[in-house]
C-alpha cells in the first residue's frame, strides 16, 4: 500500500476532536494535529495526530491548561486520534 500524506488528509475533514463548547465544525479548517512528543522542540510523528477543526487545535495546543488537566487533554487526544484512524481504515488508507 502507498504511503499517504495524513496532513494532506486531513483537509476538509470532518473534526474528530469535537471539544464540547469549543469545536467550530468547520471541516474547512481541519488540519492534522500533533500530539506533544514530550520533548521541546520535537513534533509527534504523523500516527499521533488527529483531524482538528481550528478552534479544537487551539485548544489542544494552548487553552486545555484553563478548563481540565493533561490527563484529560491526552485521553481527549488519544480518542481522536483512533477515530481518525478508523476512518483511514474504512476508506482502506491506513
Amino acid at each position: 500500500m502507498a504511503k499517504i500524506d495524513l496532513r494532506k488528509e486531513a483537509k476538509d475533514r470532518p473534526c474528530q476532536v469535537n471539544v464540547p463548547d469549543i469545536c467550530c465544525r468547520n471541516t474547512e479548517t481541519t488540519v492534522l494535529a500533533h500530539k506533544p512528543s514530550g520533548k521541546k522542540a520535537v513534533k509527534a510523528d504523523d500516527k499521533d495526530a488527529c483531524w482538528a477543526c481550528f478552534t479544537c487545535h487551539k485548544w489542544l495546543d494552548e487553552d486545555w491548561a484553563l478548563v481540565t488537566t493533561k490527563d484529560v487533554r491526552n485521553r481527549i487526544f488519544d480518542t481522536a486520534i483512533k477515530r481518525t484512524q478508523r476512518v483511514l481504515m474504512a476508506e482502506g488508507k491506513l
